[in-house]
């Protein structure tokens, strides 16, 4: 499978997604000030974006039955993580921590697969999955 020729939806999501969620941590880095609750907020909703990303990887029919199930999976999870943390921000920034933690490591862990299943992709876009993969898990 070749990354390369994606349908233009799909393409065009990633896009999207990437960008919102890139946009979102760099608001957080700008304004720190604006406390926890706001942090938790701005970072649930990086996660959401990442989710939807993983999720609708279903739409493509290339990628093998298996690795959409594990994409949908992770992007499910981290939702709901996501979505967790937005509905209770008193529990606190250990819970925070946490649970975006563990989202980051089950889309970490996607990522990964992803890259494995890509072996007819160039080696640079490999790569880079992985590196983006094993960057989350550390996280």
């Amino acid at each position: 499978m070749n990354v390369l020729k994606q349908p233009g939806w799909f393409r065009g999501l990633e896009v999207v997604t990437g960008l919102l969620a890139m946009v979102f941590g760099v608001v957080v880095l700008i304004f720190p000030s604006w406390g926890v609750a706001t942090l938790v907020a701005l970072l649930s909703i990086g996660l959401i974006f990442a989710g939807i990303r993983s999720i609708s990887l279903l739409g493509y029919n290339q990628v093998s039955k298996g690795l959409r199930a594990l994409s949908a999976i992770a992007g499910i999870v981290s939702l709901i993580l996501a979505l967790l943390v937005l509905l209770f921000p008193g529990w606190g920034v250990l819970t925070l921590m946490l649970l975006v933690s563990f989202g980051l490591m089950v889309y970490g862990v996607g990522r990964i697969f992803i890259a494995y299943e890509l072996k007819e992709t160039v080696g640079w876009l490999r790569g880079t999955s992985v590196a983006v993969g094993v960057v989350d898990i550390i996280l």
